[in-house]
């Protein structure tokens, strides 16, 4: 296990941005307006080249399967997308990090007795010490699952392994979520430079911890400048949308483990109200009732495919329900058409369901 060194560059947060005020004082009052510069809108026809590369780099980026084989094939269709950020909100922290560990622990683990040089990279509040027990719980259930005739001295071998290609960063504050994210692009981009693959290998999964803790500290201390906290945000956003576009042959995983919250909004600072994302078990709760994801729309403009993690009704007995609340990401397949083209069709998870519980040290299907 090692931590990443100290960044060499800090990411700053962004200025304010530019604003013309205008200020009318009379006897009794005084009016302030504020017109923000906002760029001009793109036509349809200039961003159209960017989808179709998009569309066909997202074709042949990797699938990173959760290890829960209905799930992945009725749900996920395939697992979730390499070079995409999937934000995961649950009603128990310790459900989504058991999710999140697994399928990082899958990608480590390669198929059987396949090695594999993946590598990951975890971002975390929390003491380094705190999460090696769990990390190596999880790893040792998955390897065991995969190779279940491997003799105890050889499942130990694999498991230092894994655990020697993941990464731990401790951070204590969202600015320390974006140092680490523009270290892995520095990192990236003096190796493309010096064509060489010496130096540490970028993480092909990487698991940010606590997001709603972190979206808290932030606007709590700002209060009183909520436009800069937001504009911070969407500087991450940036950020994580570089670091999922790293290396050729595709981008890391990026999963943002988020919570959720029982109030119409999520805080009384800078909070939103439960987000765009339009669940199948809407009608059931209610509006109003019922958990909803952390920090709504503004956690939202982070990810491009967002979980949701949750008791619903009838089935809260038998497991957590572990819904697709958005994705703009979406899965395409490739057909062949007239004229030996290829017809290219998109596939959205959107609304798609499974019910999954923890068991053992990890996360299986279950059947209803």
């Amino acid at each position: 296990m090692e931590t990443p060194a100290q960044p060499q560059h800090r990411l700053q947060p962004p200025p304010p941005l530019t604003t013309t005020i205008t200020t009318t004082t009379t006897a009794t009052t005084t009016t302030t307006t504020t017109q923000l510069n906002i760029p001009p809108p793109q036509t349809a026809l200039s961003l159209l080249p960017q989808s179709i590369t998009r569309h066909h780099h997202q074709q042949s980026r990797r699938k990173f399967p959760t290890g829960c084989a209905a799930f992945d094939e009725h749900v996920l269709l395939g697992g979730l997308n390499g070079g995409s950020v999937v934000g995961i909100s649950s009603e128990d922290d310790e459900f989504s990090f058991t999710l999140a560990l697994q399928t990082m622990a899958v990608s480590l683990g390669g198929e059987g007795d396949e090695d594999t040089t993946t590598a990951a990279l975890v971002v975390t509040t929390l003491p380094v010490q705190s999460l090696l027990p769990r990390l190596r719980e999880v790893l040792v259930e998955q390897l065991a699952k995969r190779a279940p005739l491997l003799l105890t001295a050889d499942l130990n071998t694999r498991v230092k392994d894994c655990l020697s290609r993941i990464s731990i960063a401790r951070v204590f504050d969202l600015e320390g979520v974006g140092e680490v994210l523009e270290e892995l692009v520095l990192q990236q981009r003096q190796q493309q430079q010096q064509q060489s693959n010496c130096g540490a290998k970028p993480p092909d999964v990487v698991v940010v911890m606590g997001m709603a803790g972190l979206m808290n500290n932030l606007f709590s201390s700002r209060p009183g400048d909520k436009a800069a906290a937001h504009s911070y945000v969407g500087e991450l956003a940036s950020r994580l949308e570089g670091v999922t576009a790293l290396g050729g042959d595709g981008g890391p995983l990026v999963v943002l483990l988020n919570s959720t919250t029982t109030t119409t909004t999520t805080t009384v600072v800078g909070g939103d109200d439960e987000g765009t994302g339009r669940s199948v078990f809407q009608m059931e709760r209610g509006r109003g009732r019922g958990s909803r994801p952390a920090w709504g729309r503004v956690f939202d403009g982070l990810v491009g495919v967002h979980l949701f993690c949750g008791r619903r009704g009838g089935i809260a007995k038998k497991g957590w329900v572990v819904e697709v609340l958005g994705d703009e990401v979406g899965v395409y397949f490739t057909t062949e058409g007239g004229m030996e083209e290829e017809v290219w069709t998109r596939r959205n998870r959107e609304q798609r369901w499974g019910v999954l519980e923890g068991r053992g040290g990890g996360v299986v299907d279950v059947l209803l």
